[in-house]
């Protein structure tokens, strides 16, 4: 009798071996269907349509729906031209925006003369779909079957009482395998659950629900011992026992006892951020209150500590402190720019930028250039109605100059921006414990290609104009308006509210950079012109950083052919003389002079 008439049937497990059987002796025909893999091979009908042939299909179908079964191999042979209409799995039906399947699937995306196989995974999706990654509309839909799906079998598919203990295999049932609240206690027989069938640690807190462990749920070793525990309250838990969330709001009285701060970490010095702006909420404009026509290649200081830079730009600009337009929680006054002669058609060359420079010496915190070095964190309140990208930039002035970059998006709404910059820990971009510049903060508004280019440079590097403010929208493209207030910049990583001081404070911090004093005056008798007179020393209140440069104007004389003059200038003070401007003896007298002394950088 031949092999071909003998069934399975007839044949032991394990009878018929490799020597048994004579070479290509087993043809596809000798083989049951689910022992094959199933191949497709792929053409194109046109950029329209994929055309398939093989199992199931009579001639080529156009982007037919093809039913797979989970555990079984499918080969997709693209017998496109090299390279044409790469075929992709993919969850989405998006065209060829979707998001690649990639599990169990070899050279997925594979394009005209390559072979993409699926090996359906038992836990695929019931649908995925197929598609050329070239052409949106070549593609179709993939149905899995067979196997089920994890999750796919819900309490609602099961029949009462139809899983039964003998069912189910030793450890086959793991936490992971049960839904979250799908075992209620009227799932589970009394004394059904005993601690030899807990695993160690899979009961946690967030497993008991509130409440639910009761006296009558505890050994009365533990009972005795929370008996003798007399304080019942937190003095008597150790903090290593005490996690995040372990303590409800409802465990507290209404009324806290006091703590004493030195029991209190992670708060800023005094209770309140150290803030390194000066001016943050816009209070102080010993200067003016508006500047107009701020631009031709000019660097213009306005409200106090704060400078609006414009390097070749045609645009123009006023700047004005604000205090009647909307402002955000807490704040009486803002910076407002606007734009009142636009530039449309930039120069590489052209920027505008908002700036504030900081001392290096009071840079110490964020140990720039050190292994300690801290992160910056900069946050402020800004709208525009110029909307879009915007770009900070920090520039590292001592030493080795450096930039980093960061990019927030603006609206028309007060919004507050929090934008937080790596440390930098390079030893050769140190800053300098001294009175210079050691930090520039600018806020770009006009940004030209020769800045506004390739990647934006967003981790410290040596100073470098390329991707110093790529992404920048022109601001100076219609008479727009800009409004900042609440800058404040700390050392780390976390922005704290808003360090609010009184106008007092933010004035005396102002006037060790700049000082203005106005109605100076005085009277004496001079015999000799511009030697005599009345001199006398006006302190600075603090001292100013440097010797400041000073502009004066003269005051009053009321005809006494007097003029006002400053001498020597110190960061302590300065000398004020009143002269006669004739030779005759004469009184001589002025009301009315002002001062005005920078420091600023």
């Amino acid at each position: 009798m031949a092999l071909t008439q003998v069934s399975t049937g007839g044949i032991k497990d394990g009878q018929v071996h490799t020597a048994d059987l004579a070479d290509a002796q087993i043809t596809a025909g000798k083989l049951h269907a689910d022992a094959l893999d199933r191949t497709y091979t792929l053409g194109a009908d046109g950029n329209n349509h994929y055309t398939f042939t093989g199992e199931g299909l009579t001639g080529a179908v156009n982007d037919p729906t093809l039913y797979l079964t989970r555990g079984k191999t499918y080969r997709f042979v693209n017998g496109n031209s090299a390279g044409a209409h790469p075929f992709r799995i993919q969850t989405t039906v998006n065209g060829s925006a979707g998001t690649e399947y990639n599990t169990g699937v070899t050279n997925n995306g594979g394009a005209g003369g390559s072979t993409i196989i699926f090996e359906v995974p038992h836990a695929a999706p019931d649908v995925l779909y197929y598609q050329c990654v070239s052409h949106g509309t070549m593609g179709g839909i993939l149905y899995i079957t067979g196997a089920l799906s994890d999750g796919s079998v819900t309490t609602a598919k099961l029949a009462d009482l139809a899983v039964t203990t003998n069912k189910i295999g030793s450890d086959a049932v793991t936490a992971g395998k049960i839904a979250d609240d799908t075992i209620g206690e009227e799932h589970i027989k009394d004394d059904a659950v005993r601690t030899a069938m807990i695993f160690n640690g899979q009961v946690t807190t967030a497993k008991i629900a509130d409440d639910a462990v009761t006296d009558a749920k505890l050994a009365n070793s533990i009972n005795s011992a929370i008996a003798a525990n007399t304080a019942k309250d937190l003095t008597a838990l150790s903090a290593s026992n005490l996690t995040s969330g372990t303590v409800p709001d409802a465990r507290f009285p209404a009324a806290l006892p006091a703590v004493s701060g030195a029991n209190l970490t992670n708060l800023p010095a005094s209770g309140q951020a150290h803030n390194h702006i000066h001016n943050g909420a816009m209070t102080v404009n010993q200067r003016g209150g508006s500047f107009t026509n701020v631009g031709s290649s000019a660097s213009t200081y306005t409200l106090d500590r704060w400078k609006l830079y414009v390097q070749n730009s045609s645009a123009r600009f006023q700047v004005e402190k604000n205090t009647d337009h909307s402002l955000p929680d807490g704040f009486k006054g803002s910076m407002r720019i606007s734009c009142t002669t636009t530039d449309t058609s930039l120069a590489a060359t052209d920027e505008v930028y908002l700036t504030q420079s900081i001392e290096a010496q009071d840079l110490m915190a964020f140990a720039k250039g050190t292994p300690s070095a801290k992160q910056y964190t900069l946050s402020f309140y800004a709208r525009s109605d110029k909307t879009g990208t915007y770009i900070v930039t920090l520039l590292g002035r001592d030493n080795t100059a450096s930039t980093v970059s960061k990019a927030y998006t603006m609206t028309n709404t007060w919004t507050r921006h929090v934008l937080t910059f790596p440390a930098d820990t390079n030893s050769a971009r140190k800053d300098n414990n001294d009175e210079g510049e050691g930090l520039r903060i600018m806020w770009w508004l006009v940004a030209g290609s020769g800045v506004n280019n390739g990647t934006l440079q967003t981790t410290w590097t040596d100073s470098t104009d390329t991707g110093r403010a790529s992404g920048q929208v022109n601001f100076a493209d219609s008479t727009n308006e800009f409004y900042i207030t609440g800058v404040q910049l700390e050392a780390g990583d976390t922005a704290s509210d808003f360090a609010y001081e009184s106008v007092a404070t933010t004035l005396a911090k102002c006037q060790r950079y700049f000082v203005f004093h106005d109605d100076v005056g005085g009277a004496a008798t001079a015999y000799n012109a511009y030697s005599d007179g009345y001199r006398w020393w006006v302190p600075f209140n603090p001292p100013m950083r440097v010797n400041p440069t000073v502009t004066t104007v003269t005051g009053n004389d009321g005809g006494s052919n007097a003029t006002f003059n400053v001498y020597s200038p110190k960061a302590t003070g300065y000398q004020a003389r009143i002269e006669s401007t004739t030779t005759s003896s004469s009184e001589v007298w002025m009301i009315g002079a002002e001062v005005r002394a920078s420091a600023d950088f």
